[in-house]
């Protein structure tokens, strides 16, 4: 064979390797190629939210008017104990605060140095009063007295035994232990032992178990609203989920010089365990009527509108709401077209739109 004809077989047999080259990597599947197409597809599927909701109701709402209070003794309910005559405190056996029962002994006291010193003085001029009157009858026996002068002696007497009679009956005789006249809590205690307290000056205050009230404080345009016998909600202001039932008993017409609010006294519901002057919030229902509510969490402030996301076939649905009257743990909705029953999103709504995917997760 010639050289030429070799050079050309060469060259054919050359350009036909290469074209099966090209066709063979065509034809292979290229590297990474699946994975690619998987992160453009996700990227093309619509976002799904989480959210949880929960049902509108028709149902009734209060509106309620917060105040601020402490619990104290219901006015005209202490008890003040206290002794008749000028005492010498000896020993306190409650403290502030201290629940005691029946007969349980509060206070133990002594009459002062000063009032030994009357009583003293009362018996002498009770024993004098006695002899002098013994000395009068037996002068009148022997005419050198007379009947006006007898009368006299004995009223004398009579006097200084009363004397004696009103110490001896008021306690001034020794010791003694005050005991607690019922079941209650210590409010206020005025002494310490040792102290000398004048006659009838307070030793101590009780009240009974259930004699306690809630004074809130309520601004001055708000107090046209409260009114006796309105229910309250009170809420200890460190535990707020500790709730107790109330109601207003009586509304101050004054406005307080140190706080500039109008007073509220609240009577709590039987059982309600609450401290003196402890600090709570009071829920005061100023109104109820009949609507459609929804959880405040379930309504969000979007510009001049409130919006409000139900769910629907597995989406989320936007309306445009009212609110009317509200509290802590509802909401009122007005002139919408929402109707009870509707699952409204109350966790997650912030980041919905209208039409977008969601998945409801159960309630945490």
């Amino acid at each position: 064979m010639k050289p030429g004809w070799i050079v050309l077989v060469v060259l054919v047999l050359a350009a036909v390797v290469a074209a099966v080259g090209v066709v063979y990597e065509r034809g292979k599947p290229q590297e990474g190629a699946p994975a690619a197409a998987q992160e453009d597809a996700e990227a093309e599927a619509p976002p799904i939210a989480r959210v949880q909701v929960a049902p509108l109701r028709q149902e009734a709402i209060d509106e309620t008017l917060t105040a601020l209070g402490t619990v104290e003794a219901a006015p005209g309910e202490t008890q003040t104990f206290s002794v008749p005559f000028e005492s010498r405190v000896i020993r306190v056996f409650v403290v502030s605060g201290q629940s005691v029962e029946t007969n349980e002994p509060l206070v133990e006291v002594e009459p002062s140095p000063d009032t030994v010193l009357q009583a003293d003085q009362a018996r002498q001029e009770r024993e004098a009063a006695r002899n002098q009157l013994a000395v009068v009858r037996q002068r009148e026996e022997l005419k050198l007295a007379t009947r006006q002068e007898a009368l006299q002696a004995e009223q004398v007497l009579q006097a200084a035994e009363l004397r004696v009679a009103s110490l001896e009956k008021r306690g001034v005789d020794g010791k003694r232990a005050l005991p607690a006249a019922g079941p209650g809590i210590v409010n206020k205690i005025d002494v310490q032992p040792g102290q000398i307290v004048p006659a009838g000056g307070p030793l101590l205050e009780t009240i009974g178990e259930n004699q306690i009230s809630v004074r809130l404080g309520v601004e001055s345009a708000d107090a046209g609203r409260v009114h006796q016998g309105l229910s309250v909600q009170i809420q200890p202001v460190n535990d707020p989920k500790a709730a107790f039932a109330g109601q207003v008993s009586r509304v101050s017409r004054e406005i307080s010089p140190e706080t500039r609010l109008i007073s509220v006294f609240v009577t709590p519901a039987p059982g309600a365990h609450l401290l003196l002057n402890q600090y709570v919030r009071g829920l005061i229902a100023v109104a109820t009527r009949q609507g459609l509510v929804a959880p405040p969490a379930a309504v969000l402030p979007q510009g001049d509108v409130s919006v409000l996301y139900t769910v629907q076939d597995g989406k989320a649905v936007r309306h445009e709401v009212k609110v009317g009257v509200q509290n802590e743990t509802q909401v009122e909705l007005i002139g919408s077209d929402l109707q009870a029953g509707q699952m409204a999103v109350v966790v997650g709504n912030s980041e919905l739109a209208d039409k977008m995917a969601v998945e409801v997760e159960p309630a945490q």
